[in-house]
């Protein structure tokens, strides 16, 4: 047998003397893992160690060994084979690796089943003829359970970037999102004052901006979209560090100390089998919380100023914040931090706790003043007022709502300066952290100090929206409740903004024009009268009819302020007013005909409030045309199919929609009336079940499926869907 082509592996061994000929069994009596342990220690591949057992049977020219040689075989292999420190790490890589490669394969098998979802904040647009990516609905499902999960604002940006564009990309929580409507958050208008400032540039905004979600989200989202190129990124974060995920007062992700494990909790949920594993945590979240009940959800999670919880929260925020900036930094985007602002001197606590320490008698003597203090604050003596709470405040200075309580007084008599420190005390000190503090307001001032970067700018939004109020403390003037801007609010945050940038921008697109005022600004967005008798009892209905806000001090003064501010508003809600508001859109979007929010607000305003079914079939149309992946389009543009009775075309465009998200309750519920309405009862039983099932709160669901149940002869199984539907009253 011609060995020469494996010389080089051969000669080492010739050279090596093992006493007397031998056979190769005698040599190499390896067999096994201990085969695969010698070729790794030489080097070698297993079929290399073959060609040498057959080298050395033709080399020893005997078919016998001997015991002196096998004495010297034994020498060798305790002198040159493996040592123990080589055969741990072969069997713990084994150990290591044999589950790694059964892990990726199920992931894998999970994936071509279609089992989990994807978890980038980003995905390909579904239609056919569009290169761009489109915001994903499900990627809060990773931090939410799927009943109770918040998406972003809908956006639709290229997936090549077109030349001369800017980039904005605007990160937050509900108060950058826009809430109560989106169309007028400060992101909107921000692109507005650049549009205007920079006439020959395009501005693409992506608003990222999230309902109930904190910095360790942020955080999540950044990574996702800082990949697409922003030129600008916008961070308005802070208010929701105690009460959003792995916060301690969070009802969703449990509080969690060590970030690093938050972070690989996080890194697990991407993955199809960790998504797997969370189902059983998600059905028992929805046993409890069965929909999304807002702040009313938190009432419960109060914590005390003193909880050593705290220091946890601002670790947490600093770090995703620090690492945050540092990703968009390394991207080459310019990066504004902003202060979180809040309403204090509108805005009573939520909730207060006295401090531990307080023993009965100093707390029934702290009792006895505040007693005697609101009595004269109602009488309107506010000086004798603040004499007794100043008593109580020698008793207990932790309990926020008596630093309210002051300040008010300490405002009535002009002592405004005293005032706003205890306006900022009594937020400090609010059980319900729904509001960012100071101490996280000034890790947002400290940080960009620190970084110390050009590419990183502090616009001190909270600062500014001080700066702007009657008496030095932000209140209703900037406010709708206790963090979400109202127009005035949403124009000083993005002026603030714009100011701090558009000095880099100057340098790169020349001088830029005037900065818009917050008039024309509204005008472009076509903010009406309407709009904004629409928000106001939006505001009212959703939010301050209902806990927490029920149980703060002063509501009955807050409600008749807010009833006034509707009544004033009040013309606007007719139809005049609506057809003057039709008038505004029609203009605003003849100079900008590609904004989908103002052909979504004209579709909607047209349907709801002036019954032009036709013209508002036209406009949620564009609304596809411009974004056709938005489930929330393709729903509305079947409600006006329904209410036209083209019922086929109505369930066409329901299922077009439940195809880009299929756990939406509202769709399956208006699918299963059209198919009720086509005659198709089985359909519609189906998708009144989902729509009862994804939203266990809602009785109509209920008793529609009981109706078309009895339709169809099953009278026993109607029975049992009202008697879950009396249990869900009864709750």
């Amino acid at each position: 047998m011609d060995l020469s082509p494996f010389s080089d592996i051969v000669s080492p061994f010739n050279q090596r003397s093992y006493g007397s000929p031998a056979t190769a069994a005698t040599i190499f009596p390896l067999s096994g893992w201990q085969l695969k342990a010698f070729c790794w220690q030489q080097g070698l591949t297993v079929a290399h160690a073959q060609i040498v057992l057959i080298h050395s049977f033709a080399m020893a020219g005997s078919k016998g060994p001997t015991s002196g040689n096998r004495v010297r075989w034994r020498g060798y292999q305790r002198q040159s084979g493996p040592g123990p420190a080589r055969l741990w790490l072969f069997r713990a890589s084994t150990a290591v690796l044999g589950p790694l490669v059964a892990l990726l394969l199920m992931e894998l098998a999970c994936m071509l089943a279609g089992l989990g979802f994807d978890p980038d904040p980003v995905i390909p647009s579904c239609a056919k003829d569009r290169d761009c990516l489109v915001d994903n609905p499900r990627f809060s499902w990773q931090f939410f359970p799927p009943a109770l999960a918040r998406q972003f604002e809908p956006f639709s940006i290229p997936s090549r970037r077109p030349g001369g564009s800017f980039r904005i990309l605007v990160l937050g929580e509900s108060a950058a999102q826009g809430v109560p409507d989106g169309a007028y958050s400060f992101a909107r208008v921000l692109q507005t004052i650049l549009e205007a400032a920079y006439p020959d540039v395009s501005f693409e905004m992506i608003n990222a901006g999230m309902t109930a979600i904190n910095s360790h989200v942020i955080y999540q989202i950044a990574k996702g979209l800082i990949r697409q190129g922003p030129d600008l990124v916008v961070i308005y974060a802070g208010h929701n560090e105690v009460i959003g995920p792995f916060g301690p007062g969070t009802v969703f992700a449990p509080f969690q100390r060590r970030l690093w494990l938050i972070r690989a909790s996080i890194a697990l949920g991407r993955t199809r089998i960790g998504q797997l594993m969370r189902l059983y945590r998600i059905r028992d979240q929805q046993r409890l919380l069965k929909s999304w009940g807002g702040m009313e959800m938190f009432t419960s999670s109060r914590i005390s100023p003193t909880d050593p919880a705290l220091a946890t929260v601002y670790s947490h925020f600093y770090t995703n914040l620090r690492d945050t900036c540092k990703l968009a930094a390394r991207s080459g985007a310019m990066v504004v931090l902003c202060t979180p602002a809040s309403n204090m001197r509108d805005c009573p606590p939520f909730a207060s706790m006295h401090r531990p320490s307080l023993d009965p008698k100093d707390l029934a003597a702290w009792q006895q003043a505040f007693d005697k203090a609101a009595q004269a604050e109602a009488d309107g003596r506010y000086e004798l007022a603040i004499q007794f709470y100043a008593q109580a405040l020698e008793k207990d200075d932790q309990y926020a709502q008596l630093h309210y309580r002051l300040a008010r007084c300490l405002e009535n008599v002009g002592r405004t300066d005293q005032a706003r420190d205890h306006y900022i005390a009594a937020r400090d000190l609010d059980a319900l952290r729904f509001r960012a503090d100071s101490r996280l307001c000034q890790s947002v001032r400290t940080l960009a100090k620190e970084l110390n970067s050009d590419a990183i700018i502090l616009a001190d939004t909270d600062l500014a929206c001080s700066q702007a109020s009657t008496v030095g403390v932000p209140g209703d003037d900037l406010f709708y409740e206790h963090v979400h801007l109202n127009p005035s609010g949403n124009y000083i945050v993005a002026k603030t903004i714009a100011e701090a940038v558009l000095s880099r921008l100057d340098d790169r697109f020349g001088s830029h024009k005037p900065i818009l005022t917050e008039q024309d600004c509204y005008r472009r967005l076509a903010l009406t009268c309407a709009d904004r008798y629409i928000l106001a009892k939006r505001i009212y209905e959703e939010f301050l009819c209902k806990p927490p806000f029920t149980d703060q001090p002063y509501h009955q003064q807050i409600l008749q302020l807010w009833q006034g501010r509707i009544k004033a508003l009040q013309d606007a809600n007719s139809p005049e007013g609506f057809a003057d508001s039709v008038a505004i859109y029609r203009q605003a979007i003849a100079d900008r005909p590609n904004d989908w929010y103002l052909h979504w607000k004209l579709g909607t305003l047209l349907a709801d409030h002036l019954h032009d079914l036709a013209g508002a079939e036209d406009e949620f149309g564009t609304v596809l045309r411009l974004m056709p992946d938005s489930y929330l389009a393709h729903t509305a543009l079947g409600q006006v199919c329904l209410r036209m009775d083209r019922f086929q075309e109505a369930a066409c465009a329901f299922r077009n929609a439940l195809q880009l998200y299929d756990v939406h309750p509202t769709t399956h519920f208006l699918l299963g009336y059209a198919y009720q309405r086509l005659g198709d009862l089985p359909k519609a039983a189906r998708h009144y079940r989902l729509a009862a099932y994804w939203q266990p709160t809602e009785l109509v669901y209920y008793t529609s499926l009981a109706r078309v149940l009895r339709q169809m002869g099953k009278t026993r199984q109607a029975d049992e869907v009202l008697k879950k539907a009396a249990e869900q009253g009864r709750r």
